[in-house]
This record gives C-alpha cells, structure tokens and sequence, in this order.
C-alpha cells in the first residue's frame, strides 16, 4: 500500500440487493431528499477549507492568520486539522546538553547551525568542556564569540534545527530554562536567545509578519526592560553576572502578552530558536551556555483539545463570518486520515495508530466522518507516465479491494498535483472508485501551514457543500452524503449542483427504468468563456481486475444554461455514474461536483441509506 503500513482488512458489508430493494431502503430513511436539493429547499451553499494546520503543527501559521485569510477569500468553515502527535508534542525536543553541535535528545536531534552577519573581526561557535554546568550530565557546553570589526557591528548566531519539527507546536504553558555564564558582555556587546513564533495578519499599527522576542544579557538596558524594537520585535532584558552560572526561565507567552496585550500567544508555535552574540565598537561578546530545557504543560490530550477550544472562542467574535469546527490530522504513521467532529487525540500504544481500517472504524464510533488523506503520499519527485500509471494502478487496486477501508471521505481536489502525482492522476482514481459503486465523498484539499495568501497556495481546492446549516452535523451528513463540489479558490466563487432522473441529488444513487435521464446541472457565477464538462462513466462495478475509469465527457458553454440550470439526457442503458467539472477559457478543470449514479440492476454493493434516493410518489390523476 503506498503511503503506509496495512494491518488487517476492514469487513465491507455487501448485499444482493435488487432496485426494489434499493428504493425501500431509501423509503424508509428520514431526511433523503427525494428531489433536487436547492437552496430554495432549506439548504445552503457552505464552502469549507477542510484541511487547515495553524500554531498546534509545523508550519509558520497561527489561527488567526488563516482566519483572516478565510475571511478575506469568503471561505465559510475553517475544520481546524492540527497533526495529533504535534498537538501533544509526543517526541519532542525536551532536554539539550550540548554534547556536540548535533545532538539526539530522546527520540529526535537537534543541529546547531551557525551564520554571521555585519561586520566581524573574529567570531565562534564551538562546543567546550570548561566552563560546564555541574549538575548537567552532558559534561560540555556551548561557547560563543563575537569581536567587530568596526562600529557597525556584527552577530554570530546559532540556530537549532530539529529533527521532523520537533519544536513547533503551541508555545501555549512551554516554559525555557537555559543555564548562562557571561564572559563578557558590556554596553556594547551582549548576549540574545532569538524566539520567533507565527505569522499573523496586520493588525493595529503593525504589519503583517512573524512575531520575535529577544531575551538580552548585556547591552546597557536595565534588567527587567520590557519594550518593543521593532512593530513585531520584542526585547526582554534579564540579569546574569560575569564569570557565575546562572538560570535564566523564560515565559514567552507571558512576556509577548505583555508587549502585544491585543494578541492571544497560546495561538503561537515556536518556529525558530537561535542564541546570538552581538558585538559593535570593537567590543567582545562572549558566553558560554549549557543544559536547555523546554517545560511543556497542558500538552496531555484532553487538556490540549481544550485549549484549542479556548482560542476558537476567543476567536469567534473578531471573526464572525467563518465558523471554525474542531478536526484533528491522524498522522503520527501513514497514510494520514482526517478526524471531522470532536475529535480524541490517541495514545501512542493506540493500535489504531497503525491499523488504516481499525482507526476509520473508530473515528465512525466516536460520531466522526473519517477522511483518506493525499492518497499518492505527502512528498515525491517528478515521474515518467509510465512510472504515475503504475503506481495509480497499485493505488486504485487497494482502494477498490478494501474499499477505501471504509472512509467516508478521499482527498482528491490536488491544484497542481502532489507526490510526483498529477491532478489528473487522483481523479481516475476516484472515478474508479465510483465505477465500483465504492461511496467515498471527493474534497478539495487545502493543507496549509503558512497562512499567507490562500489564493496564492499550491494547493487551494475549498469544498462546497449544500446542508441546511454550518453546524456541525449538518456538514457531517453533507459530507457523508456527497453533497459537495470542491474548485480552485483562486478561480472559482460559485457553487454547482447535479440531480438525475428528476429526483436522484449530486452524491445519491437512484434506481431507473428508462433508457435515457435526465441530468439537471445547476451552476451560478459561471465566469465568462468557462465551460461545463459533463462526465459519465460505467458503473459496472468491475472489481479490481480493471484499474482504469470508463468515462466520456461532453462539452457546454454557458450559452447553454437556462436560468441558471443545463438540462442534459443521459444514457441510462446500463447503470452509470456523472458527475460535472467546469473548464476555464485555457481548458484547465477548476471545479469538480461529486457523482450521482443512475442504476439500471442491482447492485452488487450495499449503498449506505445516506445515499438512497427514492423518486416520489406518482401523482395520482386529476
């Protein structure tokens, strides 16, 4: 299985149900609408970003700065998807000796890289064995120094780069002790721990930008100067003596709130740790350091989600167009799986950790929908055609065989492709899965870590559901059953609807007794030269044994719309699916609607009553 490790096989419940059957069992389900869903019917166009990391992951973003962005692009629902093991810092960055300029602490390391700026006569950066914090079990330290070569000064820096991110998570109860032994510091050269933390949108007077505190020793302020620099950079001035260990405990939540009362800090991930020394007028910098700890409270799962929970109502009145609903990012192990609805981080131990069906199922249990993330993987290089179909083919045939363990939902809506994969690529992978009469809702894919400029992302695919109202259960149901359609947010503002047969909604399965349908398409905000694709392929749930979709398109301009609707007949012959994209004036597809399927047999499958569309009774004669 490309992407992960399979334990198990879910059970996929099959039945020899026939198109009686099929009917009844939508008959008896509440809620099935038995004609097209329209806005005029009590639901709504609510467009989702479905895949969103802010300060509780890698990634520079805070929620704030998505939340602005959300807001700015007219994005209604921001599903926050934090990665699970980043939320509890499990394997993070605690302890560092300075054994060396790398070193592995627990489970991950740390690289001590060093760079220098402005003008330097001499400058270092070396591990020593003297000075040594005594009680550290290290047994070496870390000495720095910087001469200038002029007034203008300059700085040696080291930066630590940690191993899969291994400090970028909320800076939310993280306290920093680090030991210091100034050698010499004067009002001309000192000594900075560099914090930076996530980008936030403009606010107040100051622009948009990462938000950076600097703890000093040295330099000529008092101790216990607090004030900001800089609009975004904040200096922190602590007391240590010459030639004697000292303690130094850092709270950066604490000291930025005082520098920028108006920011909530818990919304801040530590996305770079340096110490610099800074030298100007000739003057000599040097300090020595040893035994850093990072001190994380409230990271145990439960507290973690809470504090989560705390800035999403904090947020809610300075943002009151999106409404933000809590997900989570299983992805300690791969493939990566989704959590939509009041989420459980798991333990470590947790078996569904790597088991790909055991984890769906259990997220299902818990009243979430479960979501099969970038499919193709999260990285890979540029592929011939030969090696994408090969790997597409593997692909599909697990996702058919295990019938995609039972998600509810797979990413597809990939702007540009992803894992050396295209586009076009996870479509037919889709579009197999709907010839095999498999029902996982297609979603557009985000999956942003930065927060700057959504419109400008790789991938900006934003899905659009129709549901009677943004809470939470009503996007679920929506979700689970197809109601959505997902497009480029860059180039596509309006939303699309598809029903057959006069009764069957996008997303549904219908049972027909007519050679030819009626498809019914519904667009609005159609730009100019654009035009409407739509796609049928066979549903002739052909297994495994063949891994290629069977589709046909046919092409309509806008001309073709009637009041806003493109009535089209369909071959309704044997059983098929349709579905609908819209091609901008370069032939380049920005938007994507889910299937309907229109059964001429019974289906091999069991379709889940969420899907069942029952036409509705015969009007009786005047």
């Amino acid at each position: 299985m490309t992407g992960g490790r399979l334990v198990g096989r879910r059970t996929v419940l099959r039945g020899a149900a026939t198109t009686a059957a099929l009917a009844g069992a939508g008959a008896a389900l509440e809620g099935v609408p038995a004609v097209a869903a329209r806005p005029a019917d009590g639901l709504v166009p609510t467009r989702m970003a479905m895949h969103v990391h802010a300060s509780f992951s890698e990634g520079g973003a805070s929620m704030q700065a998505h939340l602005a962005e959300a807001e700015r692009t007219g994005v209604d629902v921001i599903w926050w998807t934090e990665h699970d093991h980043r939320m509890v810092a499990r394997r993070y960055l605690a302890d560092v000796h300075f054994d060396g300029l790398t070193e592995w602490s627990g489970a991950t390391s740390v690289t001590w890289r060093s760079s220098a700026t402005g003008e330097l006569d001499t400058s270092s950066a070396s591990i020593v064995s003297q000075p040594v914090l005594p009680s550290d079990v290290g047994g070496k330290a870390l000495r720095m120094s910087a001469v200038s070569r002029g007034s203008a000064g300059g700085t040696r820096t080291v930066t630590a780069h940690v191993k899969d991110f291994g400090l970028n998570t909320s800076i939310d109860g993280t306290t920093i002790a680090i030991d210091v032994w100034p050698i010499e510091t004067s009002e001309d050269s000192w000594f900075d721990i560099v914090i930076e933390t996530s980008y936030r949108p403009a606010l107040q007077s100051r622009p948009a930008g990462y938000y950076r505190l600097r703890y000093r020793v040295g330099g000529g302020r008092l101790p216990a100067t607090v004030v900001e620099v800089d609009p975004l950079d904040g200096l922190v001035v602590l007391d240590a003596a010459t030639d004697v260990w000292t303690t130094l405990v850092l709270d950066p939540v604490a000291d930025m709130t005082l520098l920028w009362p108006d920011i909530d800090f818990r919304d801040a991930a530590l996305t770079s740790f340096a110490f610099a020394v800074t030298s100007r007028n000739l003057a000599p910098s040097t300090v020595v350091v040893d035994a850093l700890r990072f001190d994380r409270l409230r990271k145990g799962s439960t507290a973690v989600l809470e504090v989560q929970r705390d800035l999403m109502a904090h947020y809610a009145p300075l943002f009151p167009t999106v409404v933000q609903h809590q997900g989570l990012e299983i992805s300690e192990n791969t493939p990566h799986l989704n959590w939509f609805g009041d989420p459980e981080i798991w333990p470590a131990s947790d078996p569904a950790n790597t088991d790909i069906g055991l984890a769906i199922s259990t997220i299902q249990a818990a009243g979430g929908v479960a979501s099969y993330n970038h499919p193709f993987g999260t990285s890979g290089s540029q592929m011939s055609t030969d090696q994408r179909t090969k790997k597409r083919r593997a692909l599909t045939a697990t996702f058919v065989d295990e019938r995609v363990f039972g998600a509810d939902v797979v990413e597809v809506g990939y702007t540009g492709g992803r894992a050396g994969m295209t586009q076009s690529d996870y479509i037919a992978v889709w579009d197999v899965l709907s010839r095999n009469l498999v029902f996982a809702t297609g979603v557009g894919v985000t999956d942003d870590h930065e927060g700057h400029d959504w419109t400008n992302q790789k991938w900006r695919h934003v899905t659009g559901v129709w549901a009677p109202s943004a809470e939470l259960a009503s996007l679920q149901d929506a979700l689970q059953s197809g109601r959505a359609w997902f497009s480029d947010l860059a180039a596509f503002n309006g939303t699309i609807d598809v029903v057959g047969a006069g009764f069957v909604p996008m997303g549904s399965v219908g049972a027909v007794d007519t050679d030819r349908s009626t498809l019914d398409v519904f667009v609005t905000d159609l730009p100019a030269q654009w035009r409407i694709g739509v796609i049928s392929g066979v549903a002739d749930e052909v297994g495994s044994t063949v891994l290629n979709p069977e589709v046909t398109s046919r092409t309509f301009t806008g001309a073709d719309l009637v009041d806003g609707v493109l009535s089209v007949k369909v071959s309704s012959v044997v059983s098929r699916f349709h579905r609908v994209v819209l091609r901008d004036a370069g032939a380049v597809v920005r938007a994507y609607s889910n299937p309907i399927w229109l059964l001429r047999s019974a289906p091999t499958a069991t379709v889940p009553k969420v899907r069942v569309a029952v036409p509705p009774p015969p009007v009786p004669p005047a």
